[in-house]
């Protein structure tokens, strides 16, 4: 399944939601945007969820990923991102420049919905500048 757009990774995660906890979901995509792996990295509680970057990295570079979109779950239905939603996203953009697996998008879903950050022009690129 090629994963090109923010509906078509909601249409692949729209059956994991649970009502219960908050999830983070990688999408693992190969070059050609076919989806390789669909993982659930971490399990949280009804409000809040850790995510660390390592564990992310690990998981794409097991799948061998040349993308990803990174995804979580809110019980609560409310799609809007939080401040640490968007924090969360910043970071894990700027890191997947520095190790050249380009993040494509950032959802939040429910079960009947969900909210792109690159739809909304949140998620933009930063330069990294690495001295060789």
């Amino acid at each position: 399944m090629i994963i090109d757009c923010s509906k078509k990774a909601f249409s692949v995660l729209r059956s994991q939601v649970n009502p219960h906890q908050e999830e983070v979901w990688c999408l693992s995509l190969n070059s050609n945007l076919e989806l390789i792996a669909k993982d659930m990295l971490f399990r949280g509680t009804v409000s809040e969820c850790f995510l660390h970057p390592r564990d992310l990295i690990r998981n794409l570079c097991c799948r061998n990923a040349s993308t990803f979109i990174l995804a979580h779950n809110h019980p609560s239905g409310r799609l809007a991102p939080s401040l640490q939603d968007k924090k969360v996203t910043r970071k894990i953009l700027k890191l997947s420049q520095l190790i050249e697996i380009p993040i494509r998008d950032h959802l939040i879903f429910s079960n009947s919905d969900y909210f792109s950050f690159a739809d909304h022009r949140i998620l933009i690129p930063v330069s990294i500048k690495l001295s060789r």
